[in-house]
């Protein structure tokens, strides 16, 4: 027998027993009397027994006391017993005594009829008192080593933990580590700590195979008939470091308590069954995913199959069960809500279940209900595209969305437009070219802007595959809307890496007709030409011609908007990017015709309507400024005639601010714009770059200019005068923060962001740096991006001052950003 060694709080715990009844046990233990944990688990239900372990008696002869002399203290001693200093009881003695008894003389009290009773009364009886009998008949039975243990096994999965304490007892009289077995008493009685800190116990055990087969069946039976969530989780995780032994029905038996666990307490356990599930995952024993899901198959809540599906998803699986198993997660899906984060994480790990499960989503669509069939299309799209699909299945995944085109509403119509199966390379040109036909054919249909950006986005992804299609709608077509959206398309595809001559030419033979509204062939060569990938002999055949036409017809300001992108193409001579550049500048400096505006009154009030000259200022100035600035910033011009380029572009823009000339404003910020871009550029001559940034500073009222300005003199430059300029700038940005006209949080945010880019610069001194940084956290918020990306340009920075830097790197932890 086994006496305990607890401490007083722990005997409370675990027997339940009164403060003065656990004292008293520790005072025995003291006088060398130590308890058995059968004697404590039978006080709480023997008021006797309880009063003989606290009469005065036992402890003053807790020392030297034997059987005979504790039978003389009470009655209730009579099936009592002391050995080795411990108090059990007698049969209990016996059982771990046998050298007691001669081998023989013990095996000759037991009849062969007696032997087949305690048998029968392990399997069959219902009283815990008889099995606990039996038991310790069995240890000295005329049984071999592997019957015991074999009866053992078997109570150890019984319901009364007072039986699977026996069965522990026995299996440490047949040589089972004590350690383990004592173990094993903790784990089926007791307080919940106890049977917590046993399963923990159990989770570190190290041992040989037959005794960690015995300490996972222990936990099976345990999990079985445990009630407390948290010490069902701790079971859980103990059983992790035994999944590569849970094969057959203890994995059955596993599985059925984790089913039942899950639904009685879901959020307690769910945590430490994943973790089991993932261990069995990685032990990659087959025939585990099958036995498992056997278990949840007829389970209805989607929870737990869903936690289930997601971790057999990932283990080995036979070719019937994968078939089988994709089924069963389509059906699932079919019904399920896809938003469902759960859901979601089954999606990813069934992905590389491969053409099986895309062909399961693929037969489960038509069950789909009308309102979740765009978010089960989503899941067929993100499975369709991944590496586990080959083409068979990927087509077919592709002729399931050109179906659903086919009297699609709207939205179902834009998911599939923006599916990353459409544009997917790998899908069959066969295939994606009707789609291609679908989505234009149905755009006049649409009437909305939106919906003609959205096709041309989605015929761009699609790429050179369906440049054919695009060729033919652009040239068949009743509808204007389909055969512009085609053209941008193909414009795009080859910009993307299409045949950029080859549609050009495409696109010149279109010019003089009047399939594309005017002057739109002329814009796409413009801006194919610029591609690098455009040919010299195509760019200068248009490059000459086009010239020819600047000076007048009716195409003539769609000319000058594409010449100012043929002279900023690497393909372009420097002798016709100049003279490109020169005329676009005499065009902008030239009298510019005033729009006539008529005045007319009504009932309603004054009217103003401005003439058709108003273009001037709010289509082709935009052209004109864009094309030189793109020319100015390539290397075609010369140094000399650069700077005398800008200083005639500066001089037009001091003009404007000055109001000696008046343009729409939009075509005043694309001026700005214009000179931002030539100042950033390194290879602009120093002066022509302080020049720029002098004459933008005086317009530093206007925010977008701010803007302008900031990125310019965020640059990392050593320059004295870079410095002051920049100083000077944030001076004016501070004033301005404080001023109740820039109070709107789109003012505030912009000046925030640009006194940012302003401490880049080195020639800032360290306060104000420090100022622009703190005005930059004032602002920061989620939807705050450009303050955010600011920050992080702030964090790499190396010439900020160390006190600076920390200070960012703080803004940006706060934000859930780490800085560099």
């Amino acid at each position: 027998m086994e006496g305990l060694r607890l401490p007083k709080a722990e005997l409370r715990r675990r027997f339940g027993l009164s403060e003065r009844l656990a004292v008293r046990v520790g005072a025995l233990r003291a006088k060398g009397l130590l308890v058995t944990a059968a004697v404590l688990e039978e006080v709480r239900r023997d008021r006797a027994l309880e009063k003989l372990l606290l009469s005065r008696e036992i402890l003053a002869r807790a020392g030297r006391l034997d059987t005979a002399e504790l039978r003389k203290l009470s009655p209730a001693a009579a099936a009592l017993a002391v050995s080795d200093g411990v108090l059990g009881f007698e049969e209990r003695a016996l059982a771990v005594r046998p050298a007691l008894l001669d081998r023989g003389e013990a095996e000759r009290l037991f009849a062969p009829e007696d032997v087949s009773r305690l048998k029968l009364a392990l399997l069959t009886e219902v009283d815990p008192r008889r099995k606990i009998l039996a038991l310790r008949q069995a240890a000295l039975a005329p049984l071999s080593s592997d019957e015991k243990g074999a009866l053992a096994l078997h109570a150890l999965v019984e319901p009364e933990p007072e039986v699977r304490r026996e069965a522990a007892a026995l299996l440490k009289s047949l040589g089972l580590d004590p350690s383990l077995a004592e173990t094993l008493s903790m784990l089926s009685d007791g307080a919940a700590s106890a049977r917590m800190l046993a399963a923990q116990k159990l989770a570190s055990f190290r041992a040989r195979p037959p005794e960690r087969a015995v300490a996972l069946a222990g936990l099976v039976a345990a999990l079985r008939h445990e009630s407390g969530p948290e010490t069902v989780a701790a079971l859980v995780d103990a059983l992790v470091p035994f999944a590569d032994l849970l094969t057959g029905e203890p994995l059955a038996a596993a599985g059925r308590e984790l089913v039942k666990r899950l639904a009685e307490h879901r959020d307690a356990v769910a945590p430490a069954v994943q973790r089991l599930l993932a261990a069995l995952g990685r032990s990659r024993r087959a025939g585990t995913a099958e036995a498992l899901w056997r278990e949840v198959e007829g389970v209805t809540n989607r929870e737990i199959r869903s936690l289930f599906a997601t971790a057999l998803a990932s283990m080995e699986h036979g070719a019937d069960f994968r078939r089988a198993f994709a089924k069963a997660v389509a059906a699932d899906l079919a019904a399920a809500p896809v938003e469902d984060l759960s859901v979601r994480r089954l999606v990813e790990a069934s992905k590389g279940m491969g053409e099986e499960f895309l062909e399961a989503l693929l037969g489960a669509f038509p069950t789909v209900p009308a309102d979740a069939k765009g978010s089960f299309l989503a899941v067929v799209d993100s499975v369709a595209t991944t590496d586990f699909v080959g083409s068979r299945a990927r087509d077919a995944a592709g002729r399931l969305f050109l179906d659903v085109l086919r009297g699609a509403p709207r939205p179902l119509r834009l998911l599939v437009m923006d599916s990353r199966l459409c544009s997917d390379p790998r899908l069959a040109g066969e295939v994606k070219r009707p789609l291609c036909l679908d989505f234009l054919e149905n755009l006049h249909a649409m009437r909305a802007e939106r919906m003609t950006d959205l096709t041309v986005a989605a015929l761009r992804r699609m790429g050179p595959a369906i440049a054919g299609e695009l060729k033919e709608r652009i040239a068949k077509s009743a509808y204007p809307e389909e055969r512009a959206a085609a053209a941008q398309a193909l414009a795009r595809i080859a910009e993307d890496g299409g045949a950029v001559d080859d549609t050009i030419r495409f696109f010149r033979g279109l010019e003089p007709g009047d399939v594309l509204p005017r002057g739109t062939a002329v814009r796409e060569v413009g801006r194919l030409c610029a591609s690098p990938r455009a040919g010299e002999r195509v760019v200068g055949e248009t490059c000459r011609d086009y010239l020819k036409r600047m000076s007048g017809g009716p195409d003539w300001p769609h000319v000058v908007a594409a010449l100012g992108w043929i002279g900023a193409s690497p393909a372009c001579a420097r002798t016709a990017a100049t003279d490109i550049a020169l005329r676009l500048l005499d065009l902008l400096e030239s009298d510019l015709p005033s729009p006539e505006v008529r005045e007319t009154k009504t009932a309603e009030g004054t009217h103003l309507a401005v003439g058709a000259e108003a273009a001037v200022y709010t289509d082709l100035l935009p052209d004109v400024i864009g094309g030189i600035g793109r020319i100015a910033c390539t290397d075609k011009l010369a140094p000399g005639l650069l700077e005398r380029v800008i200083g005639r572009l500066v001089s037009k823009f001091a003009a404007l601010v000055e109001y000696r000339e008046i343009w729409a404003p939009g075509s005043v910020v694309e001026l700005a714009r214009a000179l931002g871009d030539m100042a950033r550029r390194r290879e602009t001559p120093p002066g022509a770059r302080v020049r720029i940034v002098e004459t933008l500073s005086a317009n530093l009222g206007n925010l977008s200019t701010v803007r302008i300005v900031s990125e310019i003199l965020a640059s990392d430059e050593r320059s004295k005068r870079w410095g002051e300029l920049a100083a000077g700038c944030a001076e004016r940005l501070f004033a301005m923060a404080r001023r109740a006209d820039y109070r709107d949080i789109d003012d505030r945010r912009t000046i925030a962001a640009s006194l940012g880019r302003l401490a880049l610069n080195r020639g800032l001194d360290p306060e104000a740096r420090g100022r622009a940084v703190e005005t930059l956290a004032g602002e920061r918020a989620p939807d705050f991006a450009e303050g955010r990306a600011v920050l992080e340009r702030l964090a790499a920075c190396r010439s900020l001052p160390a006190d600076v830097r920390r200070r960012v790197a703080a803004i940006l932890k706060g934000m859930g950003r780490s800085g560099r």
